[in-house]
């Protein structure tokens, strides 16, 4: 609901040419990111080659797995 129609509409052409290229879902762990930084993020990853975009998926996993237990010790 924070895109313009402009944006959503880029955010998904660039979300199926991800999945088309590299057979998996864009990964990106958004905690404190803004809209501006994912779709940057899209733009530059979506033109990396296939283990580089593995390792970057991994790192990104490994990011929100993070977040959620430094979320749970919080709380």
């Amino acid at each position: 609901d924070r895109l313009t129609e402009d944006e959503f509409k880029r955010f998904h052409q660039l979300n199926d040419l991800y999945r088309a290229r590299f057979g998996f879902p864009f990964i990106f762990a958004v905690s404190g990111a803004t809209k501006f930084q994912i779709l940057e993020a899209f733009e530059t990853r979506v033109g990396g080659t296939i283990s580089e975009e593995r390792l970057t998926a991994l790192a990104q996993v490994l990011r929100i797995i993070r977040f959620r237990l430094e979320a749970r010790v919080k709380a």
